[in-house]
């Protein structure tokens, strides 16, 4: 017989000034954790969400992915102004994230030197392959960033704790939480970021594949 899941941890968020970054595929991704994002900014912490991708492929290769990019570089700055964090991206390719020790490096890199020191990612079991290679990038990121025999381009940090949330949950694996967050307070700014204008331009000849 399986052995029964412990019942989640409801985390409340205190008043405290930490950094927080959520690591995303996509610009909108940070939407799924839209209001536990909101909680964080509204106790006070300085909130970054950082794509490592701009999500190009909502269009077909060429003149078309190029356009898409300024627009989804003004959608992740609108989504992250309305949940109260700022926006910043990485220059990977669409659908192009690889495990791989330089994109190791390179999310590293930035992540301490927005100085992060709580960091919410994507699960492994996502069935979209740049945020389930996302969460194995970040399962030996989240050992590199505070290590001192690991060097990159700015100093090591102290992290704090770092989470999994699901994005493609319709799809995915069923996983029972460990971690519930109450966001009865910030639903509604949520729902804002999802709907806002910016990310309704990107899919506005139908939402496709990121």
């Amino acid at each position: 017989a399986l052995a029964a899941h412990a019942p989640p941890l409801m985390l409340r968020i205190m008043p405290k000034k930490d950094v927080i970054i959520v690591v995303n595929a996509h610009p909108d991704d940070i939407c799924l954790v839209g209001g536990t994002v909101a909680n964080y900014a509204k106790a006070g912490h300085k909130v970054f969400s950082l794509s490592v991708t701009l999500g190009e492929t909502v269009r077909p290769p060429g003149p078309e992915q190029e356009k898409v990019k300024a627009l989804r570089r003004a959608e992740g700055i609108e989504i992250a102004k309305i949940l109260g964090a700022k926006f910043s991206h990485l220059d990977v390719p669409g659908n192009k994230i690889i495990p791989t020790m330089e994109m190791k490096m390179k999310v590293m890199d930035a992540i301490r030197n927005l100085g992060g020191n709580i960091l919410l990612f994507t699960t492994p079991w996502d069935v979209h392959a740049d945020h389930r290679n996302l969460s194995w990038v970040m399962r030996d990121v989240v050992y590199y960033v505070g290590h001192d025999g690991i060097k990159g381009d700015y100093p090591p940090i102290h992290l704090k704790a770092a989470y999994m949330f699901d994005i493609e949950m319709a799809q995915n694996e069923l996983h029972e939480p460990d971690i519930l967050i109450d966001i009865s307070d910030t639903i509604e700014t949520k729902l804002k970021a999802v709907l806002c204008k910016a990310r309704a331009r990107v899919f506005a000849k139908g939402e496709g594949e990121h």
